[in-house]
């Protein structure tokens, strides 16, 4: 993929969410190619599992990953944001595969079916007052 074509995809996304009545505070993305064929090494600082783009976003945007949910769909997000820090993470299964066995490399984390399954689970997790 070249960088006009994630371009497009960024601004197509952007006007579906707008049209949702939607509108991102940041995308973040690296561009940098992988250097090596083990996806769940760390080669960049900006490629997942790396979690320097989760952390220039927490600097931009002022969030406390903390208390930050990361939700992805591979196991590389899930590394990734154990990596930076945050509260939890959460696998949606989107019909990407993912190798079982590489589970066990990451520290617990929930798995669930959709978006609104992870936002779900992460609303359970507020206090109720």
């Amino acid at each position: 993929m070249t960088e006009g074509d994630l371009q497009r995809i960024h601004e197509e996304m952007n006007r579906r969410l707008a049209d949702a009545g939607v509108v991102l505070d940041g995308i973040y993305s690296c561009i940098v190619a992988p250097s090596m064929d083990d996806k769940l090494a760390v080669d960049h600082p900006d490629r997942k599992p790396a979690p320097g783009l989760l952390l220039r976003a927490a600097a931009d945007l002022h969030l406390d990953l903390k208390k930050s949910w990361m939700i992805g769909d591979g196991l590389r997000d899930i590394l990734a944001g154990q990596n930076a820090g945050c509260r939890g993470c959460i696998l949606v299964r989107t019909g990407h595969a993912f190798d079982e066995s590489h589970v066990a490399l990451a520290k617990p984390f929930v798995i669930v079916d959709d978006l609104l399954a992870a936002a779900k689970h992460i609303l359970q997790t507020i206090p109720r007052e």
